[in-house]
């Protein structure tokens, strides 16, 4: 496999790699987002000018990209451990010496991530079915299910798709989410964000849900109304909090039931 720094190639050996290692889809997906977000930030700060090759990159190039993940990004101990690990992963499919060896971060081996952490492709299925299904449900709750089944898909989709964390899902607003570039802002504890490049698809399914709630309680776009809002299952619609004049944010418990 050749060490120069051409992304596309480089993900499409390494996938196959996996592939033939016998790692899961959903794994190869996440490494693959990783990989693409150190390659931007490499791009961004202009790195990519002065190499040619995955080898040149040194030890203090990873050293600044880590210490922005921490700093700016506000990322976790265990998340800057999760993408050490891929990038480190990528390092040993190159056949190079990795310069992460002398980032402290490899002296964590407790937090290290491994495929039970992550979804498999059949777990994923059987996820958007449950979703999509009104097994189970009350005669009221299997009434109303199909008005908010496109928002629960969409919250499956960042989740699996992305990588987004519950705190993430509930703080997106109609700011954040530029329908015509396929782009979602993710807003991060400290205030900072991050980009998320969406598929069509993705894009388009959360425009879907978006459309189908009701115009007088749909959240007004480029506002901070939220992307995610709650359902009432008494009244059968989209909540409104009219103190705000604004639709009620979906809250995590509730995501967590959805989800269970």
């Amino acid at each position: 496999m050749s060490e120069n720094i051409n992304l596309e190639e480089t993900l499409a050996a390494f996938s196959a790699y996996l592939t033939e290692k016998g790692r899961k889809q959903s794994t190869i997906k996440r490494y693959a987002y990783d990989i693409k977000d150190f390659y931007k930030w490499l791009r961004a700060n202009e790195k990519l000018l002065h190499i040619k090759s995955w080898r040149e990159l040194s030890e203090a190039n990873y050293q600044t990209y880590f210490s922005e993940l921490e700093n700016k990004r506000k990322y976790s101990q265990k998340t800057r451990h999760r993408i050490w690990v891929v990038l480190k992963k990528l390092h040993m499919f190159l056949g190079i010496v990795s310069p992460l060896d002398g980032i402290n971060l490899s002296l964590i081996p407790d937090q290290s991530l491994n495929d039970n952490d992550f979804i498999t492709e059949m777990e994923e299925k059987l996820l958007k079915q449950t979703v999509l299904s009104t097994k189970d449900l009350t005669e009221r709750q299997a009434k109303y299910r199909p008005l908010i089944m496109d928002r629960n898909v969409c919250i499956i989709n960042l989740v699996v798709n992305y990588g987004l964390s519950l705190q993430e899902l509930v703080s997106l607003n109609m700011s954040h989410i530029k329908f015509a570039r396929n782009i979602l802002m993710v807003p991060g504890e400290n205030g900072a964000t991050r980009s998320v490049s969406l598929t069509m698809e993705d894009t388009q399914q959360l425009y879907k849900y978006y459309t189908t709630i009701p115009d007088p309680v749909r959240p007004r776009q480029h506002t901070d109304n939220p992307l995610f809002v709650a359902f009432d299952f008494n009244r059968g619609t989209y909540r409104w909090v009219y103190e705000k004049d604004a639709p009620k944010a979906l809250s995590e418990v509730a995501i967590q039931k959805m989800i269970r």
